[in-house]
């Protein structure tokens, strides 16, 4: 090992001090002939990042009589979390759980409007050069129909999801 590190120092030796002497000695209007090229190809290649990073969540819902009465419940700004995603394809974001009291949810806050019918949505996200994006989500439910005037837990989880497009991993291949 030790001897062949001596061979490449060697080398590099030989190839830089003509390279050196030519470039100090010659006189400046002169050109040098190339005695040799190398071409170095560098790749690089970023690990995903995917990170969610929940700032605020309403833990439970109240439901009063006026709200049964309306037929729904507005739940402003009770969602806000961070994600950081180097992901180009975007990323998913993830409602999973039960409707609770609810027979569908609104979400607004998200690029497009969202609704959740059953419990559980994937909703793509596009990329963005933010390094966090901040996100506060909003939300309308529509009451089911025995649902009474009370305390309820929070019904579903966020999370996020990488992206990975079919082409990318065929490209793989």
């Amino acid at each position: 090992m030790v001897i062949s590190k001596l061979k490449y120092f060697t080398l590099y030796l030989t190839v830089l001090i003509p390279i050196v002497f030519l470039i100090t000695f010659l006189p400046s209007n002169e050109t040098v002939p190339v005695l040799w090229a190398a071409e170095l190809n560098v790749r690089a290649t970023v690990p995903p990042r995917l990170h969610l990073n929940i700032l605020f969540q309403l833990p439970e819902i109240t439901i009063s009589q006026p709200d049964v009465q309306r037929g729904y419940l507005e739940l402003p700004s009770v969602s806000l979390f961070e994600v950081e995603s180097n992901n180009p394809n975007g990323y998913l974001l993830a409602f999973e759980g039960s409707l609770g009291p609810f027979k569908e949810v609104h979400i607004q806050g998200l690029n497009n409007p969202a609704q959740l019918e059953n419990g559980n949505a994937f909703i793509l996200q596009p990329y963005t050069r933010l390094k966090k994006e901040t996100i506060e989500l909003s939300y309308r439910g529509i009451l089911s129909k025995n649902t009474t005037p009370g305390l309820y837990p929070w019904p579903f989880t966020i999370s996020v999801q990488p992206v990975e497009y079919l082409d990318n991993k065929r490209k793989k291949r």
